[in-house]
């Protein structure tokens, strides 16, 4: 436990400061894994360890994390067999036959017509941009105010700048009330 005497620290961290408190070893991520099952009332013949995905280390608590594509689990374990060289899903796929595309026959009559048409949506949106580039430059440069600003009026200053004379009537009612 963190105590307020070693600066909110552990005794561990204060002897032992370059080693980490949970040492993990890194591995490969995607590997194949077995976790250690330790679970009781399991005879001699049960399976004692699960097939599994690794897939990194848990921040929660010591142990690393894997999931079981046959019960979809997850694990949290520091008793874990790696098998770093074996992925666990096969690097080699079947590809399906892919149909071969033919090319579509052009002839210089409708390839000179798509030409014309993609020069008109190219000037089209050009000009489109460009209008839009001008009503927002307008609109931004015209709402601007270039007059000065009026003055406020006395009653909307601050009382300690319009503070002005007093006036004795109140001063004098009061002085005769004893």
């Amino acid at each position: 436990m963190p105590s307020s005497v070693l600066h909110d620290q552990i005794p561990h961290s204060l002897l032992f400061p370059d080693q980490p408190l949970y040492f993990l070893p890194p591995r490969v991520f995607g590997c194949t894994c077995f976790v250690h099952i330790l679970t009781p009332g399991q005879d001699k013949l049960s399976a004692k360890a699960m097939k599994c995905l690794f897939l990194g280390y848990s921040r929660l608590q010591k142990g690393y994390r894997c999931y079981s594509l046959e019960t979809h689990q997850y694990f949290i374990s520091a008793d874990v067999t790696f098998f770093e060289d074996s992925p666990f899903f096969s690097t080699t796929s079947e590809s399906l036959p892919v149909s071969e595309v033919l090319p579509l026959p052009l002839s210089p009559q409708l390839m000179s017509c798509l030409l014309d048409h993609f020069r008109f949506i190219i000037v089209a949106l050009v000009s489109l941009l460009l209008s839009l580039l001008l009503r927002h430059l307008l609109t931004h440069f015209l709402s601007f105010d270039f007059t000065c600003p009026a003055l406020p009026s006395p009653n909307d200053l601050p009382i300690a700048i319009r503070k002005g004379t007093r006036s004795d009537t109140m001063l004098r009612e009061r002085k005769k009330k004893p």
